[in-house]
């Protein structure tokens, strides 16, 4: 059975919810090969309603895709943000995921990237999997700096190019 979730983005400086989807496999929701990204609440639980999707009511963390873009002009190591990132990225392989083969030139460079995955992951320094009174602050070279990069500017070409904006 699926669960969907709202999930709250910014880009452009506008803040917009999708409909994230989990059920082993994750993704967002599309129609016609366009995601669906709701200008409010409202909107989207009017369409959530006529479709018969119900949602895990749990609030949204914000994807600031607008932080995102301004790493992606000038990447550095010392200025990325684990958390961000991972997010970002998780969100553009759900997307691409969900859009069968306009989405697979992103999946095919994030398969490439296992490694750079992980590392963003346990920079997290997730409670679960960090022993209690260590942290992991991970060290980037040029190059990985440049493949992150290059993934978060793939997805939001991407992000940009499917997103159907719903305003009624």
């Amino acid at each position: 059975m699926l669960s969907y979730y709202r999930l709250l983005y910014q880009l452009d400086g506008e803040q917009a919810f999708l409909l994230w989807f989990s059920n082993g496999s994750d993704g967002v929701v599309v129609r016609d090969g366009r995601l669906l990204s709701f200008s409010d609440e409202t909107v989207l639980y009017r369409f959530a309603r006529q479709y018969g999707l119900n949602w895990i009511d749990e609030a949204p963390i914000l994807h600031d895709l607008d932080e995102i873009q301004r790493w992606v002009l000038c990447p550095r190591g010392r200025t990325l943000d684990c958390s961000a990132v991972l997010m970002a990225w998780n969100l553009f392989v759900d997307l691409a995921r969900s859009l069968s083969d306009a989405g697979f030139g992103l999946l095919e460079v994030d398969g490439a990237h296992e490694g750079l995955y992980r590392k963003l992951f346990f920079g997290n320094n997730l409670s679960a999997i960090t022993p209690e009174g260590e942290r992991y602050d991970p060290t980037w070279s040029g190059s990985e700096v440049v493949e992150i990069a290059n993934l978060l500017a793939l997805g939001l070409e991407l992000f940009r190019q499917a997103r159907d904006k719903v305003a009624r």
